[in-house]
């Protein structure tokens, strides 16, 4: 030891020698000093091995002074004396110690900013009482030491919140593991000195000449959510997002979305990261961004399906929106009465079986099913006696289902023939095909009914005439044998064949009787339509 006034602490570790006494090897002694106001508190360890004695040595600088009743020793019965005028302090051991040995004493300084230089040191003698090297206990222990307190972190070398450094001491600081969604930003260094790299968690601070703090800041991370939609309305929007560790948020999309007669429903999404990988709605529900995500909102194409029907009839697909790519196939059913026409419309690669079509959903389509009411033919036959107008022989007329039967065509009866009508009857509404025949009969003289008539004129058919003439007037008489009757009556209808002067008159006159019996005196008579009344007599 030596220079000026000094305090000499001197720990004696004393072993008893004997025959068995091993050399002392100290191995790597340490101290430190920390400091509360004007009381610096120097503690160390000492690892060893060996039976050999040695003595812990202090120097202090002038004007420090050892406080009474500090020293502390962890084994060997310690006896701590201080040697107040040769600043010599020794601590006898009167029982072995054990390695590693810890030890402390307390010195009190001239004042908070005292300068000076604490140095220690092991001297010991071997078995024979002859002195050996001292052994250097760490570096001197340099003064004045201020308080380093690192908030949110620790000092690299001792694991503490804290610790007492000289100014100008390099110390290796290390930030805290941020919390969990959080990352480190920066030192930050209120109190003077210097940071070697104020963005690295782990860095080294240059202390100042004065208590200092240093903070390790922490900020919450921050993460992409990137939205992709071919349609609809996504919330949030198209694009990249940033969030929040631990924001909660929900996706969605509008849906449908209808452009024309095509639109595109949303068929659920796919995400990465925090979001659910997929889901075939169009809400995510809830989820916690964690980590930089993604969404894909996912969509089906449909097209819509115009059915439609022109006429009487019904299809069995309504109109609706059909998946693009899906074949659909629509049945016509024509009403009572009616039959199916055709498919028209937008039939592009559609497939036609009758009342059947099936149609790709390739695009939208209208599809109209074609109807209409059932017809039938009427048709008039000439028959055997004459012909009709406007067809040869028959005329044909068609007609819808439940139409009123239509008019008979107009009937020439050959010569020698009048038509009577028709056969059989048409039904007043038609609802099938049906045919009706033209009747005809010889075509008498009305006064040659006798016998069904015979192209001869007898007495009782002239006397018949003769009945007509004297009443002044017949008419219709569907009761009697030649379909007339004298005197006043129903005065309608086809005249008596008689009746043909003046256009006929419902009379009979001496003239007309006459030529009746020019046919009866003749024996027969026959068709001359060169003659006023269509007979002449004679065969």
């Amino acid at each position: 030891m030596c220079g000026g006034k000094r305090i000499l602490v001197a720990a004696a570790l004393i072993v008893l020698a004997g025959r068995g006494s091993r050399a002392l090897e100290v191995t790597d002694p340490v101290h430190i000093a920390s400091r509360t106001g004007t009381t610096a508190t120097i503690s160390g360890n000492i690892p060893f091995t060996g039976t050999e004695s040695f003595t812990v040595v202090y120097a202090l600088p002038e004007g420090w002074s050892y406080v009474e009743q500090t020293g502390q020793a962890t084994s060997g019965t310690p006896v701590f004396a201080f040697n107040d005028g040769g600043n010599e302090l020794a601590c006898f051991f009167f029982s072995s110690p054990a390695s590693p040995l810890t030890f402390s004493f307390d010195v009190t300084l001239p004042s908070v900013d005292a300068e000076g230089v604490i140095t220690g040191e092991i001297q010991y003698a071997d078995a024979q009482g002859n002195p050996q090297t001292p052994v250097t206990i760490g570096d001197g222990l340099q003064f004045p030491i201020y308080t380093l307190t690192v908030e949110n972190g620790t000092i690299a070398a001792t694991g503490a919140a804290s610790g007492q450094h000289p100014p100008g001491t390099d110390v290796g600081i290390l930030a805290d593991a941020p919390a969990e969604g959080h990352h480190f930003v920066t030192w930050t260094a209120d109190d003077g000195g210097t940071l070697a790299n104020a963005a690295a968690a782990s860095t080294v601070y240059t202390t100042p000449a004065n208590d200092a703090t240093v903070t390790a800041t922490y900020a919450i991370n921050t993460y992409t959510l990137t939205v992709a939609s071919a349609h609809g309305t996504p919330t949030p929007a198209l694009g990249d997002h940033t969030y929040d560790w631990g924001t909660q948020i929900g996706c969605t999309v509008t849906t449908p979305d209808t452009n024309g007669t095509t639109r595109y429903v949303c068929s659920g999404w796919t995400g990465t990261g925090s979001v659910p990988a997929t889901g075939t709605t169009a809400d995510t529900g809830t989820f916690t961004v964690t980590q930089a995500s993604g969404i894909t909102w996912n969509w089906n194409t449909e097209y819509w399906l115009d059915t439609e029907v022109a006429g009487n009839g019904s299809v069995n697909v309504a109109d609706d929106w059909k998946l693009a790519g899906t074949n659909v196939t629509i049945t016509a059913t024509p009403a009572a009465h009616h039959h199916f026409t055709e498919w028209t419309g937008d039939l592009t690669g559609a497939t036609v079986n009758g009342l059947q079509i099936t149609v790709p959903m390739s695009q939208a389509r209208t599809v109209t099913a074609g109807f209409a009411i059932d017809t039938y033919d009427v048709t008039f036959h000439a028959g055997d006696h004459g012909s009709l107008a406007g067809g040869a022989p028959d005329v044909v007329v068609t007609v819808a289902h439940g139409d009123a039967a239509p008019a008979a065509p107009a009937v020439t009866p050959d010569d020698t023939y009048r038509f009577t009508g028709w056969a059989p009857t048409l039904p007043a509404t038609i609802t099938a095909a049906v045919a009706t025949t033209a009747q005809y009969e010889l075509d008498y003289h009305t006064a040659d009914y006798l016998s069904g008539g015979n192209w001869k004129m007898d007495a009782l058919e002239v006397n018949r005439v003769i009945e007509l003439y004297r009443a002044n007037s017949y008419h219709r008489d569907a009761g009697s044998a030649d379909g007339f009757a004298p005197g006043e009556g129903d005065q309608t209808g086809e005249k008596h064949a008689a009746d043909y002067l003046n256009g006929g008159n419902w009379k009979i006159d001496a003239l007309e009787v006459n030529r009746v019996i020019e046919m009866y005196k003749a024996n027969g008579y026959h068709w001359d339509d060169s003659a006023a009344d269509g007979y002449a007599p004679g065969q």
